[in-house]
Protein backbone atom coordinates (compact mmCIF):
# COMPACT_ATOMS: atom_id res chain seq x y z
CA UNK A 1 0.00 0.00 0.00
CA UNK A 2 2.81 2.40 0.89
CA UNK A 3 4.58 1.64 -2.39
CA UNK A 4 1.34 2.36 -4.26
CA UNK A 5 0.83 5.74 -2.54
CA UNK A 6 4.50 6.66 -2.98
CA UNK A 7 4.36 5.74 -6.68
CA UNK A 8 1.26 7.87 -7.23
CA UNK A 9 2.94 10.73 -5.35
CA UNK A 10 6.05 10.51 -7.56
CA UNK A 11 3.98 10.38 -10.76
CA UNK A 12 1.95 13.40 -9.62
CA UNK A 13 5.11 15.29 -8.73
CA UNK A 14 6.70 14.47 -12.07
CA UNK A 15 3.61 15.51 -14.06
CA UNK A 16 3.15 18.73 -12.12
CA UNK A 17 6.64 19.99 -12.89
CA UNK A 18 6.40 22.81 -15.37
CA UNK A 19 8.89 23.00 -18.16
CA UNK A 20 11.01 26.12 -18.05
CA UNK A 21 8.89 29.01 -19.22
CA UNK A 22 10.27 30.99 -22.12
CA UNK A 23 10.59 34.71 -21.75
CA UNK A 24 7.79 36.43 -23.73
CA UNK A 25 10.27 38.80 -25.41
CA UNK A 26 12.15 36.55 -27.84
CA UNK A 27 15.90 36.63 -28.39
CA UNK A 28 16.93 38.92 -31.23
CA UNK A 29 20.47 39.46 -32.48
CA UNK A 30 21.91 42.74 -31.24
CA UNK A 31 24.21 44.54 -33.68
CA UNK A 32 24.95 47.95 -32.22
CA UNK A 33 27.67 49.13 -34.55
CA UNK A 34 28.24 52.55 -33.01
CA UNK A 35 29.98 53.09 -29.67
CA UNK A 36 28.01 54.16 -26.61
CA UNK A 37 30.70 56.24 -24.91
CA UNK A 38 29.75 57.97 -21.68
CA UNK A 39 31.98 60.97 -22.43
CA UNK A 40 29.96 61.78 -25.58
CA UNK A 41 27.47 64.58 -24.88
CA UNK A 42 24.58 62.39 -26.08
CA UNK A 43 25.27 59.83 -23.33
CA UNK A 44 26.27 62.15 -20.44
CA UNK A 45 23.30 60.97 -18.34
CA UNK A 46 24.97 57.55 -18.13
CA UNK A 47 27.75 59.07 -16.00
CA UNK A 48 25.29 59.41 -13.09
CA UNK A 49 24.18 56.50 -10.90
CA UNK A 50 20.73 55.48 -12.19
CA UNK A 51 21.35 57.56 -15.30
CA UNK A 52 19.38 56.14 -18.24
CA UNK A 53 19.52 56.31 -22.01
CA UNK A 54 17.22 54.64 -24.55
CA UNK A 55 18.76 53.47 -27.81
CA UNK A 56 15.91 53.97 -30.27
CA UNK A 57 15.15 51.48 -33.07
CA UNK A 58 17.04 48.61 -31.42
CA UNK A 59 15.93 45.41 -29.69
CA UNK A 60 12.74 43.45 -30.28
CA UNK A 61 10.32 45.13 -32.72
CA UNK A 62 12.71 48.11 -32.65
CA UNK A 63 11.10 49.22 -29.37
CA UNK A 64 14.53 50.24 -28.09
CA UNK A 65 17.13 49.18 -25.55
CA UNK A 66 17.36 51.00 -22.24
CA UNK A 67 20.85 51.36 -20.73
CA UNK A 68 21.14 52.14 -17.03
CA UNK A 69 24.12 52.97 -14.82
CA UNK A 70 23.48 50.85 -11.72
CA UNK A 71 26.51 51.88 -9.68
CA UNK A 72 29.95 50.34 -9.39
CA UNK A 73 31.28 46.84 -9.83
CA UNK A 74 33.82 45.19 -7.52
CA UNK A 75 36.73 46.81 -9.42
CA UNK A 76 35.32 50.32 -8.92
CA UNK A 77 34.21 50.76 -12.55
CA UNK A 78 30.72 51.84 -13.49
CA UNK A 79 28.34 48.92 -13.97
CA UNK A 80 25.70 49.11 -16.70
CA UNK A 81 22.61 47.05 -17.35
CA UNK A 82 20.85 46.91 -20.70
CA UNK A 83 17.26 45.78 -21.13
CA UNK A 84 14.98 45.39 -24.10
CA UNK A 85 12.46 48.22 -23.86
CA UNK A 86 9.63 45.87 -24.91
CA UNK A 87 7.31 45.17 -21.99
CA UNK A 88 7.23 41.42 -21.20
CA UNK A 89 3.55 41.69 -20.26
CA UNK A 90 2.40 43.70 -23.30
CA UNK A 91 4.65 42.28 -26.02
CA UNK A 92 3.73 44.53 -28.91
CA UNK A 93 5.06 47.48 -30.82
CA UNK A 94 4.83 50.69 -28.83
CA UNK A 95 4.37 49.10 -25.38
CA UNK A 96 7.75 50.16 -24.12
CA UNK A 97 9.60 50.62 -20.89
CA UNK A 98 10.30 54.23 -19.93
CA UNK A 99 11.88 55.90 -16.88
CA UNK A 100 9.53 56.09 -13.88
CA UNK A 101 9.17 59.69 -12.77
CA UNK A 102 8.42 58.66 -9.17
CA UNK A 103 11.70 56.77 -8.55
CA UNK A 104 15.19 56.81 -10.07
CA UNK A 105 15.56 53.07 -9.41
CA UNK A 106 12.45 52.06 -11.38
CA UNK A 107 11.30 51.95 -14.98
CA UNK A 108 7.71 51.35 -16.05
CA UNK A 109 5.62 50.15 -18.98
CA UNK A 110 3.64 52.98 -20.51
CA UNK A 111 0.85 50.52 -21.50
CA UNK A 112 0.19 48.18 -18.54
CA UNK A 113 1.86 50.18 -15.75
CA UNK A 114 4.16 47.36 -14.60
CA UNK A 115 7.22 48.68 -12.76
CA UNK A 116 10.68 47.12 -12.81
CA UNK A 117 13.70 47.55 -10.56
CA UNK A 118 16.61 48.73 -12.74
CA UNK A 119 19.51 46.91 -11.05
CA UNK A 120 18.17 43.45 -11.95
CA UNK A 121 15.12 44.03 -14.17
CA UNK A 122 12.87 42.33 -11.60
CA UNK A 123 9.15 43.14 -11.37
CA UNK A 124 8.48 45.65 -8.62
CA UNK A 125 4.74 46.02 -9.31
CA UNK A 126 2.57 43.95 -11.68
CA UNK A 127 0.61 42.91 -13.62
CA UNK A 128 3.76 41.52 -15.29
CA UNK A 129 5.16 38.26 -13.95
CA UNK A 130 8.33 38.35 -16.04
CA UNK A 131 11.49 40.39 -15.53
CA UNK A 132 12.81 42.63 -18.27
CA UNK A 133 14.70 40.95 -21.12
CA UNK A 134 18.37 41.48 -20.27
CA UNK A 135 21.28 41.96 -22.64
CA UNK A 136 24.93 41.57 -21.69
CA UNK A 137 27.16 44.60 -21.31
CA UNK A 138 30.86 45.30 -21.01
CA UNK A 139 32.46 48.62 -20.12
CA UNK A 140 36.07 49.50 -20.89
CA UNK A 141 36.14 52.68 -18.81
CA UNK A 142 34.83 54.82 -21.64
CA UNK A 143 32.47 52.88 -23.92
CA UNK A 144 29.68 50.36 -23.31
CA UNK A 145 29.25 47.32 -25.53
CA UNK A 146 25.81 45.66 -25.61
CA UNK A 147 25.38 42.14 -26.94
CA UNK A 148 23.61 38.82 -26.45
Amino acid sequence: MRKYIFTIFLIGLFLSCDKEKKHPVPDVPIYIEYPVCINDVEYFDLRDIYGKFILQNEGYMNNGIIIINVGYDESGQYKFMAYDATCPYEVKEGCTIVPDNSSVSLVECKCCGSKYEVSYGAVSKGPSNYPLKTYKTTFDGECIRIYN
